[in-house]
């Protein structure tokens, strides 16, 4: 019996991240995203979502990046719809089309960094992030080209 009650406890207090993370399945009685699977419900914080895109939007500057916020979040939204523009049937081809929007994501990002960053030494990582994001993007649009 007490298993039992502590079994339906446990349930109870895990059940609303259970579905939201799209381990439950309502079965159609909710809007999805499409492709997603996630409910299009409010979310924790009061506002509408219908997916990833959304919930990046409400990044807390405070835990996420602080006055860099803004261009990290701009820097990730890019990226992701770049990456998801891709239409290529070819799989090698559709890979190094959505690395070069990852590459340059992680270029933008590193910019932000730098706007922001006084530390020397992450700045330099930043600053190597840039250089080397830009060797790749390079290599993967000569590769693009010759096929």
């Amino acid at each position: 019996m007490k298993i039992a009650l502590l079994a339906a406890g446990a349930l109870l207090v895990a059940a609303p991240s259970w579905a939201q993370s799209g381990a439950a399945h309502d079965h159609g009685k909710q809007p999805t995203h499409p492709g997603h699977g996630q409910p299009q419900t409010p979310s924790a914080h009061g506002q509408a979502h219908g997916g990833h895109d959304q919930m990046m939007m409400a990044v807390d500057p405070a835990r996420h990046g602080g006055p860099a916020a803004s261009g990290y979040h701009h820097a990730m939204m890019t990226m992701h719809q770049g990456m998801m523009q891709v239409n290529e049937s070819d799989p090698a081809r559709a890979w190094a089309a959505m690395m070069i929007s990852h590459h340059q994501g992680a270029i933008d990002s590193a910019r932000v960094l730098l706007e922001h960053a006084e530390d020397a030494e992450i700045r330099r990582m930043a600053e190597e992030t840039i250089r080397a994001q830009e060797e790749e993007i390079a290599g993967l649009r000569s590769w693009l080209e010759r096929h």
